[in-house]
């Protein structure tokens, strides 16, 4: 009976895994015969089930199974190997040889245990967070560039209210406020509404982040000395209240001789500011107070939080603005999303661009930017028409309630303002 092609390709597997293994070679070498000569495949079929993995696995499951299938083999025949040589009579190879031919297959034995208990231990749960819809949606539609003229690029002290309201925020900045809510959860305090926390050491941040302390200074001041765009649920009306605010209290402190000199400059504004040139004792970090309310809620409250993990955050180090803005997005929403077109702009905040630089310019960068969130791992499809946008994406970074529900109550339509 000719064989089948199951058995022509796991007569392939073990010319490959067994009979050019190292070790079994030498054994081979000294002993005559090798070990796996016998290895057929109808011997493998008999020989998996017995250490509890289904033969089929060596050809038609995953790579990981596969590796599994291989590993438990090559246990076996290794362990063959050390019978042989305790077994065999009159060897003519000296003692130094067979002794190193048991260590090799000794070896090989625990290489090949050591990978089938790394393959089968069950994941380390990953680590997860919240992170409020508000500040996600306000990501979402100020990270971007600022014009060069802008104030925000100032390198003075700006008195009064004229710079306040800032419509742009550097990707850096929002990554390290994801990084500051994060912190908030695990080291920081409860202080009345809000939440609190100190920071003494920013090389920290500035090693996450893959920036200077100094950058991370003034991302510290973006976020604490303007107010931004934030959207919040009215819980009494119901209503989408769109309003411009602080996103934290950010307090530089610095030790009290500093009051004596006349010659130190500010950078900021009156709402957040810090000496240049001089470190700060430890800097003070307060979350709005509505964003605080809605990430501690047990209960639907506000916008609520949403679990991402940590890659969530440093996955947007690669990114491209435009993907940074979607990626923020679509995390404050459902997996499986519709949007008009029109919509979108509007809550990425490009309106106006839409406006000036044309429509079809916009939506290819939108396009660029869903094909890098493809490629990180958080986006798994999207489909477009001329007037709508249709995005769904993975568990990977977000781990939305809606990828453990059934299909049919994961289907939105079209959002609605």
């Amino acid at each position: 009976m000719a064989p089948t092609l199951e058995d022509a390709n796991i007569s392939k597997l073990i010319a490959k895994h067994l009979l050019k293994e190292p070790a079994l070679l030498r054994v081979a070498e000294i002993l005559g015969v090798h070990p796996a000569a016998d290895a057929t495949p109808e011997a493998i079929k008999a020989i998996l089930p017995q250490r509890g993995v289904p033969w089929k696995q060596l050809l038609y499951g995953t790579s990981l199974e596969k590796k599994i299938a291989v590993h438990n083999l090559k246990t076996f025949y290794g362990f063959k190997a050390l019978e042989m040589l305790e077994r065999a009579q009159g060897i003519t190879a000296p003692p130094a040889v067979i002794s190193q031919a048991r260590v090799d297959v000794s070896g090989s034995i625990d290489a090949a245990f050591t990978t089938i208990t790394r393959a089968t231990r069950p994941p380390k749960k990953e680590k997860t967070h919240k992170q409020p819809r508000e500040l996600l949606k306000t990501l979402a539609s100020r990270i971007g560039r600022s014009p060069a003229a802008d104030l925000f690029a100032s390198s003075s002290f700006l008195d009064g209210d004229l710079a306040i309201l800032k419509e742009t925020l550097s990707k850096s900045a929002g990554m390290l406020a994801l990084e500051i809510v994060k912190d908030m959860q695990t080291q920081g305090t409860v202080k009345g509404d809000t939440m609190e926390l100190e920071i003494k050491n920013l090389s920290e941040y500035a090693r996450r982040l893959g920036e200077q302390p100094e950058d991370i200074k003034k991302s510290l001041q973006h976020l604490g000395g303007y107010a931004y765009g934030i959207t919040f649920l009215d819980e009494e009306t119901q209503e989408l209240v769109i309003t411009a605010d602080l996103l934290f209290r950010v307090e530089f402190r610095y030790a009290e001789d500093m009051l004596d000199s006349s010659t130190l400059k500010k950078y900021g504004t009156k709402y957040s500011s810090f000496i240049i040139g001089e470190p700060a004792q430890r800097i003070i970090v307060k979350l709005n107070k509505k964003i605080a309310a809605s990430l501690a809620a047990k209960k639907n409250q506000g916008l609520g939080g949403v679990l991402v993990t940590y890659a969530f955050i440093t996955g947007q180090k690669t990114l491209s603005d435009m993907a940074a803005k979607i990626l923020n997005f679509t995390a404050s929403n459902h997996p499986k999303y519709g949007i008009a077109w029109d919509k979108l702009y509007k809550h990425l905040e490009l309106t106006k661009q839409a406006k000036a630089q044309g429509k079809p310019r916009i939506q290819q960068r939108i396009l660029e930017a869903l094909e890098e969130l493809k490629a990180l791992g958080h986006l798994k499809t999207y489909e477009y028409t001329e007037t709508t946008l249709l995005l769904q994406y993975t568990n990977a970074l977000v781990k939305h309630p809606d990828h453990s529900r059934a299909p049919a109550a994961t289907e939105p339509g079209l959002e609605k303002d």
